[in-house]
């Protein structure tokens, strides 16, 4: 079983997310042009959502 290498997110990644969610992109489709898991996706919205 091949294992996965974690790499970092960088800010322009995680502000590309919040700004492909506020336009009503999918979350599956954020993670997909980002080739990121949709967990890490979900992640990200929850973090930013508890910071506000």
């Amino acid at each position: 079983m091949k294992r996965r290498t974690y790499k970092r997110m960088t800010k322009e990644e995680i502000e590309l997310i919040f700004k492909l969610y506020e336009e009503k992109m999918e979350l599956r489709k954020i993670a997909r042009v980002l080739g990121r898991s949709l967990s890490s996706i979900q992640y990200q919205l929850r973090k930013k959502n508890e910071n506000v």
